[in-house]
């Protein structure tokens, strides 16, 4: 018998399915009924409201300029992803609870009185909601895509602002712009505020957009962006300077649990911002605002559009782990936006970027280059020894008791992976293990314990491969190789060198669990209970030790307990 959240997620897929297929039809018959009447009567659409009426006027307006072409294909893409992105079940039953009652904590009475009109709309329908908000979300990139022509084009960039708008307002809060710590490597000001604007460049007529002052007057724009970006960043009031500002940002990238190669550059911002928060904000503000001014003043717009696209995807990639993956991903996020400004203005023909013909803005802007150079390598070649330090484990110790130093044989076992290959604590001699505890459709914890102690032994360099990390299923009602296959794709743990996941009978687990202390209880069913520890096993197969982890996961907290961990696997190896 199916358990009651297999039959909630059966439930909302075909819901949302259904739903969107019925949109789909509805679009088929009145889109094809209103090109018909349009042949035949184009006089009926003529007296209709303006942007209706010039989406199916027939009047030639001229060539659509190369880069209004690319700038609307890449807008009309990212329209339509966000709404397979919006569409998909997980985010429909997850968007009220984890995406939009969240972002209410903190926010300004009138802000959280808008918010809650979106809220009581994903409560009320959800399903509804999803599918309605896809469909404007898919029309809106449909128009765009197809809109060769440019009162199509107009028609899709106005509607994309109202849509955009209402997003940004209802669902993302003003893109957090009045929450502590705002910044644009968390997505400030929102990728709604970001559409928006470029539904606005998109509203433009060909005219206009044939002209090089509405190209130079984009650069500038995204320059100003810039500037602000730099301002806000620097602003005391968002506490970006001190530990609770970078490391938070990177440590909520991180928990996004993305591939190792990924996550690793993450890993690494973690790690230097929660030792040097002040200096490693210091060159983010030099840099955006070097790129803010260059674009603005400088003779080579390309060349800062090129840097521009790099500091989007930069931001895209370490501050929001690509926007969209887990359940709260609803959006490509606002760094695709961005990307999409500079690349445009990257691949525009010079006569569409335009040049600063004044001497003396060119100086400025070599200056300030020269100068953000200074101020940014010289602090950082300064402080490099200091950046690299040790990481303290005081939090670690403080939030779970600390570590338990023993001397005994580990208990023996003989498991299985997802594959079928068996694994047991003997064939691990010679290397140190960590072993702990997961339930694989644990979805907050255990997943927190994983990350730390994938993290901790990356961290150990050339020593990594000395270590094995196990873990060993603790839910009776998961115990099949699919549950914990499907543990390691959601978490990106397939393949990462050295972690087993391993599972067997439950009257194996059973006795495991017993030897080593970790008996499950009831809880919430096919969800239960149980103790949250990580032994440490000798080469020679005693424990050594063993520390009790909370699985919370504050980033600051997360860093600790993997510092921990990797200083306790190194002791356990002699070193």
């Amino acid at each position: 018998m199916a358990l009651p959240g297999a039959v909630i997620t059966a439930n909302l897929a075909n819901g949302i399915y259904l739903r969107l297929a019925y949109g789909a039809l509805a679009v088929f018959v009145i889109g094809g009924a209103a090109y018909l009447a349009s042949l035949g009567a184009p006089g009926f659409f003529a007296r209709l409201p303006g942007p209706i009426a010039a989406a199916f006027s027939r009047e030639d307006e001229g060539p659509e300029p190369r880069g209004a072409h690319v700038f609307r294909l890449m807008i009309g893409c990212i329209w339509i992803l966000n709404a397979v992105l919006i569409s998909r079940p997980a985010v429909v039953y997850h968007m009220a609870a984890t995406v939009i009652t969240p972002s209410l904590v903190g926010e300004p009475a009138a802000v959280a009185w808008l918010m809650r009109a979106g809220l009581y709309l994903w409560r009320f329908n959800p399903l509804a909601t999803a599918a309605g908000l896809a469909w404007l979300e898919a029309a809106v990139g449909l128009l765009l895509v197809a809109g060769r022509r440019e009162r199509v084009r107009r028609f899709g960039a106005t509607l994309s602002i109202a849509v955009a708008l209402a997003i940004w307002i209802l669902q993302q809060g003003f893109g957090g712009l009045f929450l502590p710590g705002a910044s644009f490597l968390s997505g400030a000001p929102g990728a709604g505020l970001v559409l928006a604007a470029a539904g606005a460049f998109l509203a433009l007529r060909n005219q206009a957009l044939a002209k090089q002052r509405s190209w130079s007057g984009l650069a500038t724009g995204l320059g100003i962006f810039w500037i602000l970006a730099a301002g806000l960043q620097a602003a005391p009031f968002e506490d970006l300077w001190t530990g609770k500002g970078l490391p938070v940002i990177f440590g909520t990238a991180q928990a996004a649990s993305l591939p190792g190669p990924l996550s690793s550059p993450i890993t690494f911002l973690l790690v230097h911002t929660t030792s040097q928060p002040t200096l490693w904000n210091l060159l983010l503000v030099v840099f955006t605002a070097f790129v803010g001014l260059g674009l603005i003043l400088s003779a080579q717009r390309r060349a800062m559009a090129g840097a521009s696209l790099v500091l989007s995807l930069l931001a895209w990639w370490f501050g929001t782990a690509f926007g969209f993956v887990g359940p709260a991903g609803t959006d490509l996020g606002t760094g695709v936006t961005l990307a999409a400004f500079s690349a445009v203005l990257l691949l525009a023909r010079p006569a569409e970027t335009g040049k600063s013909s004044g001497a003396a803005a060119h100086t400025l802007g070599v200056s300030f280059g020269l100068a953000a150079l200074v101020v940014g390598i010289v602090p950082t070649l300064v402080a490099l020894p200091a950046v690299i330090g040790a990481v303290p484990t005081y939090a670690a110790v403080a939030d779970g008791g600390g570590l338990t130093l023993v001397n005994k044989p580990a208990p023996p076992f003989s498991l299985a992976d997802a594959s079928g290959k068996r694994f047991s604590l003997a064939g691990f001699r010679g290397k140190a293990v960590v072993l702990t505890f997961i339930d694989p459709v644990c979805y907050d914890t255990c997943v927190v314990m994983s990350k730390e102690i994938v993290n901790a032994v990356d961290s150990l360099g050339a020593q990594a491969s000395k270590v094995e990390m196990v873990a060993i299923d603790i839910n009776p009602s998961f115990t099949t190789p699919a549950s914990v296959a499907q543990y390691d794709v959601e978490h990106w743990l397939t393949g990462v060198a050295n972690w087993h996941f391993l599972t067997g009978p439950v009257a194996t687990l059973d006795r495991v669990w017993g030897d080593y202390g970790v008996i499950p209880t009831n809880g919430v069913i096919g969800l239960p209970t149980h103790p949250q520890v990580i032994y440490f096993i000798d080469p020679s197969g005693r424990t050594v030790a063993v520390t009790p982890d909370s699985g919370g996961g504050a980033p600051q907290l997360m860093h600790s307990y993997s510092a921990l961990i990797a200083a306790t696997a190194k002791a356990a190896l002699g070193g």
